[in-house]
């Protein structure tokens, strides 16, 4: 019991700001026990949830930025102080829960004795107070207890089918907070924060760049010129949340930056969207691949395609002295799952001409190449021959008679080397593209480059190999990802895009470098063209 007089302990009982700033102790990065205290990010949590009743919170966090070390404090005194009150806190590793649960043990085991209420037994990884019926605990699995509070830390890295799970056992007044540093796109996490920032939810959505502390800073040695990309920052942050960035600061971002460059953008994002975008994985270059989008979605508004529907975007209408190439993904067709594409670049004036995707049959899919081949100059077209693309090369070549398919090019020597010949019956077999375990990453990799450029060019000063204006293929890039040996889109997107124009772009760079060029041995980008060594071998389709 405490003997303070009665007047002090109303004041103190009653005012949950005054507990959580005057009780609690924490343990700082210099290993120091001091009094908690808000930071700028704790205060701006704290206005935000006044009044909000259940509480409703996600958190787009840079890494030790305050959010966890808040509502565990938060969610520690309402258990203490509230009868009959269960509060659950839920992680993405036993690790992490470790780490948390030790930020409630010196907040609890360091409280004035006459406020630390006596706990009923000794738990490792729970505190029940006696004589409340009120217990506070962390596991890794939520879904069985029917909890009053319920905090997630690093969301977006839990199982999402457990994460499922225990929000689906949370009732209508369960009060549920959670925060996370970015992972990628499609996760729970990643849908939750997308869902109440659209105002699709009861929950709210808040992020958090890394400049709101004002503690990282580092003074530059010598004047700072600022790059294009942190004037953009600093033009965000004034914007979006008055502060003016220092020099200071940014030298302290380019320090950070220097020392982690591959996971910066997910510890210490500026943006929300480019965070998760960052993260996960990524295949293409996100910054890249957002700057092009940017482009492509102005353009759309001052330069409108020449023609679009539903199903196809057509950039150009077809120039006779021009050569194109198609490349074309199929799909089952109905209308769900993956997409049939057929893309159309321009060789000779390295553009984007046309863009076809729709669910479709394969009947209908094969008329629609075989018409948009013939109106661009019958365009060198391949066709990804895997599962469903036999019958599109079969309807092209038997029924619409398409005079310019894609034929792989595959010799028999015999014993004199000059005699290269080619079996006839075996054209049929050979046409179309073949996506395989060593194509793929080498088509794909092709790809990125002539999307990217160099990777040591920066987004400020890279180009593409032709004009990119297609926002679905730049939006499915930023949802590509290479987890392992694995390329591919992630869980609920498509790539088809992609793979279509991985494959256009092979037949782009075989064009390209022989399109006016009548001997053999030219040289480009250190590899030498496989087209031009077909024709001086004698190789013909």
């Amino acid at each position: 019991m405490t003997s303070l007089p009665p007047s002090e302990i109303e004041q103190t009982f009653g005012s949950k700001l005054w507990r959580l700033t005057n009780l609690y102790k924490i343990r700082t990065k210099d290993k120091e026990l001091v009094p908690f205290r808000f930071n700028d990010i704790q205060e701006r949590i704290y206005r935000s949830i006044q009044g909000q009743t259940p509480i409703r919170q996600f958190y787009l966090k840079y890494r030790q930025g305050g959010v966890s070390t808040f509502w565990l404090l938060w969610w520690l005194d309402a258990t203490m102080f509230n009868a009959n009150t269960l509060t659950g806190i839920l992680a993405n590793s036993w690790e992490n829960l470790q780490r948390l649960w030790r930020i409630i043990e010196v907040a609890f085991e360091n409280l004035p004795p006459e406020f630390r209420p006596r706990k009923k037994r000794d738990q490792a990884h729970r505190l029940e107070f006696a004589g409340s019926n009120s217990e506070i605990f962390i596991s890794l699995s939520v879904r069985a207890a029917a909890v009053n509070n319920l905090h997630i830390s690093e969301w977006c890295f839990c199982d999402d089918k457990e994460i499922e799970a225990t929000l689906g056992a949370c009732g209508p007044q369960t009060n549920i907070t959670g925060e996370s540093t970015p992972n990628g796109v499609g996760n729970s996490g990643y849908l939750t924060y997308q869902d109440a920032k659209q105002g699709r939810s009861d929950f709210q959505s808040h992020f958090y760049p890394w400049f709101i502390q004002q503690e990282y800073a580092v003074e530059p040695g010598v004047p700072l010129v600022r790059t294009a990309e942190e004037r953009k920052i600093a033009r965000r942050a004034m914007k979006e949340y008055g502060i003016t960035l220092t020099d200071a600061q940014m030298n302290w971002r380019r320090m950070k930056k220097a020392t982690m460059p591959r996971l910066f953008q997910q510890e210490y994002p500026s943006d929300d969207e480019e965070a998760f975008l960052a993260t996960g994985g990524r295949f293409f270059d996100c910054a890249k691949m957002m700057a092009l989008l940017e482009e492509a979605r102005a353009r759309e508004r001052t330069h409108p395609p020449v023609k679009q529907t539903e199903d196809y975007t057509q950039w150009e209408e077809p120039d006779p002295t021009c050569n194109y190439v198609a490349g074309a993904d199929t799909a089952e067709g109905g209308g769900n799952g993956d997409y049939s594409v057929l893309t159309i670049l321009n060789v000779t004036k390295q553009t984007t001409a046309f863009r076809f995707r729709a669910h479709v049959g394969i009947d209908v899919f094969y008329r629609v190449c075989d018409e948009w081949g013939r109106k661009f100059n019958n365009a060198w077209l391949a066709i990804e021959k895997n599962n469903h693309g036999h019958s599109i090369i079969q309807g092209l070549v038997e029924n619409s008679r398409y005079p310019n398919l894609f034929v792989q090019q595959k010799a028999i020597r015999y014993r004199e080397p000059t005699q290269i010949l080619f079996d006839p019956t075996d054209r049929m077999r050979r046409t179309g593209w073949t996506t395989d375990a060593a194509s793929k990453p080498l088509m794909l990799d092709a790809l990125k480059l002539a999307l990217e450029g160099p990777s040591d060019v920066d987004v400020e000063h890279f180009e593409t190999e032709f004009t990119v204006p297609d926002v679905l293929l730049l939006e499915e890039t930023l949802k590509f990802v290479q987890v392992g040996g694995s390329l591919g889109a992630e869980s609920g997107s498509h790539d088809d895009l992609v793979m279509a124009y991985a494959i256009a772009n092979q037949l782009f760079s075989k064009t390209r470098v022989t399109e006016g060029r009548q001997n053999w041995g030219i040289m480009v980008s250190g590899k030498r063209s496989a087209l031009d060594l077909d024709r001086v071998l004698g190789y013909q389709s």
